[in-house]
């Protein structure tokens, strides 16, 4: 990233490479889903999630029509079950704790 992300752990080499395998869900489910993003594929499973509101960042209208794109298709519960697996797996391997 060449924003302030670059300097969070985050999104550091070690990092990146214990996140493929949820990308690379996320990329799968988007195939099935007429090429949906997996920036799209993970808004869908966020607005699926209880006590959620999902508030997209948008630089430009492209931005916005990708976001709103998310609402014309609905992911399945395997789907989303995939996503909490490999998301799950990815916490415990960064021993990620939230923020706060």
């Amino acid at each position: 990233p060449s924003d302030l992300r670059r300097n969070y752990k985050q999104f550091k080499d070690d990092h990146l490479a214990k996140i493929m395998p949820l990308l690379d869900t996320l990329k799968e489910i988007g195939e099935t889903h007429g090429g949906q993003t997996p920036a799209q594929v993970a808004l869908n499973w966020l607005l699926r999630q209880p006590n959620v509101l999902a508030i997209p960042g948008a630089k430009n209208v492209r931005h916005v029509q990708s976001s709103l794109a998310v609402a014309s298709w609905e992911m399945s519960d395997a789907d989303a079950a995939r996503i909490d697996e490999r998301s799950a797996a990815f916490r415990q391997a960064v021993a990620y704790r939230p923020m706060g």
